[in-house]
């Protein structure tokens, strides 16, 4: 009963914002079990989730095909990311990612961000996806370098919803086809998951009804809370590890 009332919870989150499915659900389902099980059980759900919301946006394609390169660019950067967890401490990217959230809060507060070119140039697309397949690979949360990037350029509601759920369905269909392809996924993670499927699709449809009523400038600023809250949780992370 507490996993279908975190995934009803997340995927509502997930509906009105856009994106917070997996940033929410995993760690409260940790709680309940361990990591591993939590990535499982929110494998099919979030897929669902990304189609679906992305299915909901009026012109999905034109959205996202700016963006194109950032796919590829998250896959290296994931690999990279992971060869990088092998030689070094987590900790260093924690703090590091932790310190650029808020460097580019306050210039972003400050009004030093002005973006006077209207372009978005393919060269930036492809480093935010390098960037973002490198957290991912080394501290499991790559979250942060999209809504930068949408922040910084500007981007509409609607293009930064279609860019999050294309990535985030990128990675979950590559950790679906290796969990698959090593064996984890197991009798009782398929029975779980699609039951979490409908709960999911219930609490998304409420959470795009919700959503409806967000302004631009209200969702922006959403991003900005979700940023400074992902830099909090780093940095308390590493000083939690640091205490033991």
């Amino acid at each position: 009963m507490t996993e279908i009332l975190i995934i009803l919870f997340a995927a509502l989150i997930h509906g009105a914002l856009g994106l917070g499915f997996p940033i929410t659900a995993t760690p409260l389902l940790a709680w309940q079990g361990s990591l591993m099980r939590a990535i499982q059980l929110t494998l099919i759900p979030t897929i669902a989730i990304n189609t679906l919301t992305i299915a909901q946006q009026p012109s999905p394609w034109q959205a996202f095909r700016p963006f194109l390169s950032i796919l590829p660019a998250i896959v290296i950067g994931t690999i990279t990311g992971s060869l990088f967890i092998i030689y070094f401490n987590p900790d260093i990217f924690r703090v590091l990612m932790a310190l650029v959230i808020i460097a580019f809060l306050w210039l972003d507060r400050k009004k030093q961000l002005e973006h006077t070119n209207p372009g978005i140039h393919t060269r930036g697309v492809f480093l935010t996806g390098l960037a973002t397949g490198f957290l991912v690979g080394t501290v499991n949360a790559g979250v942060p370098a999209l809504i930068i990037f949408v922040l910084y350029n500007r981007l509409s509601r609607e293009q930064g919803i279609v860019l999050f759920n294309s990535c985030f369905m990128t990675g979950k269909f590559t950790q679906l086809a290796l969990f698959g392809g090593l064996g984890i996924l197991d009798a009782e993670w398929q029975k779980m998951g699609f039951m979490l499927l409908f709960v999911a699709v219930i609490g998304v449809l409420i959470g795009l009804w919700l959503g409806k009523y967000l302004d631009q400038a209200r969702w922006r600023a959403a991003m900005r809370w979700i940023l400074l809250l992902i830099a909090v949780s780093l940095i308390y992370r590493v000083f939690s590890t640091l205490m033991q």
